[in-house]
């Protein structure tokens, strides 16, 4: 305020006038002010709307990726279905074919003898599925399948 005064006195300013003078630059000054304020928030409300809509989209794309992965874990499991059926059915003879999903696996003699082989034990969450898929793959060897 004192230094509106001085300013409102160098310019020639006083009594009524200077105080006019003063009021209105104190008016201007706040104005100012609270239109900083605004700007501030306005620009606070923007980044806080950024910051939802970047944490709506990482959410989504989690989600996104939570059901790919259980798209294929299911694909897998029934893949593993399939094949641990074929595993188990060993009533057929060494030349047929089993054709499911694309997929053909021929019955090797290895597994057809009177005595029954070890049996895989299902598939289940608990089990890595990398480790049970390559079990898998080793016992399909052994028993002549593929």
């Amino acid at each position: 305020m004192h230094e509106l005064m001085r300013a409102g006195e160098q310019l020639g300013l006083s009594g009524t006038d200077l105080q006019a003078f003063i009021k209105e630059q104190q008016t201007t000054e706040r104005e100012e002010r609270e239109f900083e304020r605004q700007a501030k928030k306005e620009e606070r409300g923007i980044q806080e709307r950024q910051a939802q809509a970047k944490a709506e989209e990482q959410k989504r794309d989690i989600e996104l990726k939570k059901l790919e992965l259980e798209i294929k874990k299911t694909e897998l499991e029934a893949r593993l279905e399939v094949f641990y059926r074929r595993s188990q059915n060993t009533d057929e003879d060494n030349d047929d074919d089993v054709d499911n999903d694309e997929v053909v696996v021929r019955r090797g003699v290895g597994c057809h003898s009177s005595v029954k082989g070890p049996k895989m034990s299902p598939f289940d969450d608990r089990n890595d599925m990398d480790s049970y898929l390559h079990r898998f793959e080793r016992y399909t060897l052994n028993c002549k399948i593929g």
